[in-house]
């Protein structure tokens, strides 16, 4: 079509207008009551539990007793200039920063005590854990090493605490 043909206005009806408002008033219908249940799904837990059943956590810091568990997760950081309580040592390799790695969680002695491949927001819990922890962060696709960190995982002295920022590693859980 021309532009002239597109600005001509349409021969179609337009539609019709809704009707006026009755004059008779309609009664308000009784008010209903709505009973909501919303479940959470809990990862490994069976029921279903209720989402205010669900606990949160007893402390934000793992402090005095080692621990028998604990999580580390996936991000991106480099090493930090303000180091957290319980990061001994980190060292970047390369200033670079990926986002999928092989992590190597090891003991005092270099024997790995847990490994797999993380992306972002991945998370990887160690049993049992040493008390100091060797983490290893490399390529996947090269075997590159980005980064080693050591990290104080018996919760002595100033402790570990939740969301503290070990390099590429976040302390995400402990129990």
């Amino acid at each position: 079509p021309s532009q002239l043909e597109s600005e001509v206005p349409s021969a179609l009806p337009s539609p019709m207008p809704s009707f006026a408002p009755s004059s008779t008033p309609t009664e308000t219908p009784d008010p209903c009551d709505v009973n909501l249940e919303i479940f959470c799904e809990v990862e490994g837990a069976s029921p279903r539990v209720r989402c205010q059943d669900i606990r949160g956590c007893d402390a934000l810091q793992c402090r005095g007793e080692e621990p028998s568990e604990v999580c580390f997760r996936k991000t991106t950081g480099l090493c930090p200039s303000d180091p957290p309580p319980g990061l001994i040592s980190c060292d970047d390799a390369v200033e670079e920063v990926i986002a999928s790695a092989i992590v190597f969680f090891a003991d005092e002695n270099g024997d790995v005590v847990a490994s797999d491949t993380l992306n972002v927001g991945d998370e990887l819990c160690i049993e049992s854990p040493p008390s100091t922890l060797s983490i290893l962060v490399s390529d996947p696709t090269t075997d590159e090493i980005y980064q080693e960190l050591v990290v104080d995982s018996s919760c002595s002295g100033s402790g570990l605490t939740l969301l503290d920022q070990f390099g590429t590693m976040e302390f995400s859980g402990f129990s």
